[in-house]
């Protein structure tokens, strides 16, 4: 009678009957069957009102599996009853399992999210079986669920690995483009999965401040689509269901790579497996303090700006015992990224702060002084260099056991060794910047960084082969960004 196996018996039983017996049987045998089955609408019903399984997938399974009972047994004495609840909680389950405003899962992971849709659409098309489908307010939700996800795909077809997800995760392009087919697209969807041959880009940043989702995607009409570059930022409300202790994190691909990845973790029931560890700040690309894991609650999103030179983000959190952390990302586009992350302590102590960068498995590291240049499998690189309130301390780790580091997993149980560069600074309050670019072009020089902070004001000179960039970030303005030719070989 666990919950899972409820639902998917009832429906096994259900659909056999219909399909195999229903003539056979005799009439005894129809009354155990159906005795059977009384008690199976049961317990889904008490499933139905269980506060465990609010804003639950799970939930949505029994109600299927209920409104299924009720209409292929119109004979059993509640069936009525069934239906009703199971209809009702559908309708309640779509907007405690979905953000209604942005259309996207609350369970805080890309794979899921395609399960949420994936759930809803098969609940539509079987309901409108009986007349009995979603109205048009909730088929909006679902366009805007198949638009998030065709947004926060890359564009060689590979998913970010956020949450609960495997690393190399293709989504559901099958179940997308029956959703298309029935009609539940918009221009920016049509763009996206089409690989930008229909339809239109309506932006060239994506915001979901409830869900906690930025995703940049510049316009570079001179690239192939497969070359073009995405950056997913990941913020928002406390970790929940099938997320991780991941907030502040960021991926970035371009050039047909993942760069900065996501070490992914697909949930498991075992809980003595190894997915505890892909969850825990180590695995992401975040600063994590003193080697630690943190609190529960939210981030808070504190600037936006997007306009057509750059787009920036900037988000803050205490999840950390005493320290505080905020970070902001400034892509100036196409292809130049600036992180400042800054950590203050509220407890007058020292801690170690290490700011977490990872690569795919295969990708190689060479080290310069104050950074590395990361070569990937299909010869792009990423050119990657940091700054600190004091010097930072680099190290490489790859597949370390203990602690528990420098892995990717594509499956339950399932560890492949991929390199992380950790910079470390020991001080009680501490800050970090960071200039990545990707290339594709092996003549293209390295870039190289100075930054400096003063209180409320970052300043950051950046040379990147042949133009250098300077950059001022106020704690309450948007970034003032200058351009100039470079004599720096």
């Amino acid at each position: 009678w666990h919950d899972h196996a409820t639902a998917s018996r009832t429906e096994f039983i259900v659909y056999a009957y219909h399909k195999y017996l229903k003539d056979k049987v005799t009439q005894q045998e129809h009354q155990a069957i159906l005795s059977s089955l009384q008690m199976h609408g049961t317990m889904l019903k008490r499933l139905l009102n269980s506060p465990n399984f609010i804003g639950h997938n799970h939930n949505m399974m029994h109600a299927i599996a209920l409104y299924d009972l009720g209409v292929s047994f119109p004979e059993a004495p509640r069936a009525t009853s069934w239906k009703y609840a199971a209809r009702k909680r559908i309708n309640e389950l779509l907007g405690e399992m979905v953000e209604i405003s942005e259309g996207v899962s609350k369970e805080q992971s890309v794979s899921y999210h395609y399960l949420a849709i994936n759930l809803f659409y098969k609940a539509h098309k079987y309901l409108s079986n009986y007349d009995d489908g979603f109205k048009d307010v909730q088929l909006q939700t679902l366009q805007k669920m198949v638009e998030f996800a065709s947004v926060i795909t890359y564009p060689n077809g590979i998913n970010p690995a956020i949450g609960d997800t495997v690393f190399g995760h293709t989504g559901n392009p099958e179940l997308l483009a029956k959703l298309i087919g029935d009609g539940l697209e918009t221009s920016t969807t049509k763009f996206f999965i089409s690989n930008g041959e229909k339809g239109s880009q309506s932006s060239d940043s994506f915001i979901y401040p409830e869900m906690g989702y930025a995703i940049f995607r510049p316009y570079n009409r001179k690239k192939s689509w497969e070359d073009r570059l995405s950056l997913v930022f990941d913020f928002g409300p406390s970790k929940f269901s099938h997320g991780h202790q991941d907030s502040l994190n960021m991926t970035l691909y371009a050039y047909g790579q993942a760069l900065l990845i996501d070490s992914g973790g697909p949930y498991s029931y075992n809980k003595k497996g190894i997915r505890s560890q892909f969850a825990t700040p180590k695995s992401h690309n975040i600063v994590v303090v003193d080697g630690k894991g943190y609190n529960r609650n939210d981030t808070v999103l504190t600037r936006y700006e997007n306009t057509t030179d750059f787009s920036f983000i900037e988000a803050v959190h205490q999840k950390y015992r005493a320290v505080s952390y905020k970070r902001a990302i400034l892509l100036i586009k196409p292809e130049l990224i600036v992180v400042f992350d800054s950590l203050s302590s509220t407890d007058n102590r020292n801690h170690f702060y290490d700011l977490n960068y990872h690569f795919a498995p295969g990708a190689s590291i060479t080290q310069s002084w104050d950074g590395l240049e990361v070569f990937t499998e299909s010869n792009t690189w990423l050119s990657l260099v940091v700054a600190g309130s004091s010097p930072p301390k680099k190290t490489i780790v790859k597949g370390r056991e203990k602690p528990f580091q420098g892995w990717v997993t594509t499956g339950n149980g399932i560890k492949i060794p991929a390199p992380v560069a950790v910079f470390r600074q020991t001080e009680q309050n501490c800050w970090f910047v960071s200039a990545m670019k990707p290339f594709k072009d092996p003549s293209q020089r390295p870039l190289s960084l100075s930054a400096k902070y003063n209180r409320d004001n970052y300043e950051v000179t950046i040379d990147d082969n042949g133009t250098r960039w300077s950059i001022q970030l106020y704690e309450t303005s948007i970034p003032l960004i200058t351009k100039s030719s470079s004599t720096n070989n």
